[in-house]
């Protein structure tokens, strides 16, 4: 959740009745929820003056809630979940608003509880959900910036088998809903992650499952489903359908409000080389590197910044396998308009467009950029360490040239090593 780290004093909570509604935003998964998760936050006294409340520490609280680890910067937790449960019984808004997407993987069980523990709100549950072309690329990026090591075919390959199973067991209404058989035991994987990759992948994004599950407990008439419209349509559009849902004028609360400046973000996904180069980092890395080693060092450090300023080849699909995901799309959406399921936004926004044929690189071609890949993950590093040095050394002379490459070190006569880190020059060029 992009939210103020700041634990809620409930003393500073004026008293009143509590949330009579509370809209809970499951997921799932690379959807946009960092993006609606930031406006929220960045809007946060607005959407109050409109009477939603948005609490705060929604991340730890949900972190307890679940019996997680806290974040890298606050590793306690306990206690936020009944903080924020305060926090909703306390207010005198009449609305609120959670998001956190790891709700979407819930149990049945698990679900039963939370929405029992958030009553007597009249719980609503909003699902946001995108075309699985763009969140299978998406999802794989993620993966492996939490240390998997599958390569882009092992892990398309394994979700698109699992996938067309399902579709060619029945369509229409037959459909079967493929990802239901991801929690079967299956002998052998094609990735070398942690455990097989479509498991894990259909856990995350199986969206019919998700859907029934949820209704089971709050019924269909409180659930809604919020479409991504497609790629290349501008944000502002999940956000005014998700607003829509909730109750909001959307224009009150777009980027670059007066009392909002525009600082709403959204993860950026990866270009390919650089998420095969962490790939390959991966497999080498120690395995005793603690979670917290890894998060701090390789993710924080290279598998976001590295990312800036890089080129903008993506994993894609075979045409196989997009042939395969847009018959399950197609699937998926007359089931999901069967179930009678309230949308905003449109279902067809669910079946990938199709795609322009795209030649995947070589493999000499993908060494090359993971080679550029790892020169720029390099320079990152070296930034870091003379951020933590606090030194200045003395800058590189006149003479010497501003970047890598060819010739780089004439002109400037012979430097020291730290004249080369510590100077700037060189570690600035891109």
């Amino acid at each position: 959740m992009a939210d103020d780290p700041d634990v809620l004093d409930l003393t500073d909570v004026v008293a009143g009745r509590g949330v009579n509604t509370l809209y809970l935003h499951v997921g799932t998964m690379k959807t946009g929820t960092t993006y609606l998760q930031s406006r929220m936050s960045e809007h946060r006294a607005d959407l109050a003056d409109d009477g939603v409340l948005v609490p705060y520490s929604q991340l730890l609280a949900l972190r307890d809630r679940f019996g997680r680890r806290g974040t890298l910067k606050q590793r306690s937790v306990d206690g936020e979940w009944d903080r924020l449960l305060a926090s909703l019984r306390a207010t005198p808004l009449e609305r609120g608003v959670i998001s956190m997407e790891f709700l979407s993987t819930a149990s049945r069980e698990r679900i039963v509880e939370i929405v029992e523990e958030l009553r007597p709100a009249e719980v609503h549950v909003i699902v946001t959900a995108r075309d699985l072309a763009r969140v299978m690329v998406a999802q794989w990026q993620e993966t492996v910036g939490n240390r998997a090591t599958w390569t882009w075919a092992e892990y398309s390959d394994d979700i698109v088998d699992q996938m067309s199973a399902g579709v060619e067991a029945g369509t229409g209404d037959n459909w079967v809903n493929p990802g239901s058989r991801a929690t079967e035991p299956r002998p052998k994987s094609s990735g070398r992650g942690r455990g097989p990759a479509a498991r894990q992948f259909w856990r995350q994004h199986d969206l019919a499952r998700i859907i029934e599950d949820w209704a089971a407990v709050v019924g269909m008439d409180h659930l809604h489903v919020v479409t991504v419209p497609p790629a290349g349509s501008a944000p502002e559009v999940l956000w005014h359908r998700f607003a829509q849902v909730i109750g909001v004028d959307p224009a009150r609360h777009d980027t670059g409000h007066e009392s909002a400046p525009d600082t709403v973000r959204a993860n950026a996904g990866v270009d390919l080389a650089t998420a095969e180069f962490v790939r390959r980092l991966n497999e080498r890395i120690d395995p005793g590197l603690s979670t917290v080693q890894y998060l701090t060092h390789v993710k924080a450090v290279l598998g976001r910044p590295a990312q800036l300023g890089r080129g903008t080849r993506k994993p894609v699909l075979r045409a196989e396998q997009q042939a395969a995901v847009a018959a399950y799309s197609r699937g998926l959406t007359g089931h999901l308009a069967g179930l009678g399921v309230h949308v905003v936004g449109d279902l067809d926004d669910l079946v990938p467009s199709p795609a322009a044929p795209t030649k995947p690189p070589s493999d000499g071609d993908l060494d090359r950029e993971v080679a550029d890949a790892a020169v720029d993950a390099v320079l990152v590093m070296v930034r870091q360490l003379v951020a933590l040095d606090g030194t200045d050394g003395p800058r590189a002379g006149r003479g010497s040239r501003q970047g890598a490459g060819k010739g780089a070190r004439r002109g400037g006569g012979r430097r020291s090593r730290r004249d080369t880190v510590g100077g700037g020059a060189s570690v600035d060029a891109r």
